[in-house]
């Protein structure tokens, strides 16, 4: 059975899952200006995937040797980066469509005309969704490679294996 620590970091990691699609989504239905959505969804990015970071190579101190939570840990992370990337380019549509009504009100014939700050914005934007994609990438990499470590000294030796599973190595 996985202990505290094991639990909170799968929660988080299938929380992110929801979470950050939903609220960037949310922020532009409710018709928050668009220069506090992509701050607040970063900000919320990176304290999820920071927690889960520090939850999970906090000295080691989050066994990876159950078999189960290692392969769902593992095939969570990766898809809260897949889901994350959904839910931005979703963001990001809905945000340059919003540019585009908005050059248009202001006497812009198309978006290659946008103002300055608008295209500024919008690479920011880029920059900030290809950033929190590697890292949860980089998260989820770095779980299969623990989860294959621990298999191969479940492997390689059994009795250190049984030994040093339950102190969380």
């Amino acid at each position: 059975m996985p202990n505290r620590p094991t639990v909170i970091l799968g929660l988080l990691s299938a929380s992110m899952v929801l979470c950050i699609p939903i609220f960037t989504l949310a922020m532009f239905l409710l018709g928050v200006s668009e220069r506090w959505v992509a701050p607040s969804a970063t900000a919320t990015t990176f304290i999820f995937g920071a927690t889960i970071i520090y939850l999970d190579f906090k000295g080691r101190n989050v066994p990876m040797y159950n078999r189960t939570y290692a392969t769902l840990s593992s095939i969570t992370t990766i898809a809260c980066s897949f889901v994350l990337m959904a839910g931005w380019l979703v963001a990001m549509a809905l945000f340059i469509m919003n540019l585009v009504k908005i050059s248009k009100e202001r006497g812009a014939e198309n978006a290659a005309e946008m103002d300055g700050p608008a295209i500024g914005m919008w690479v920011a934007e880029c920059v900030m969704t290809a950033t929190e994609a590697l890292l949860m990438l980089g998260v989820g990499a770095l779980c299969i490679r623990q989860r294959v470590e621990v298999q191969r000294t479940r492997d390689s030796d059994p009795q250190l294996w049984l030994l040093t599973r339950n102190r969380g190595y």
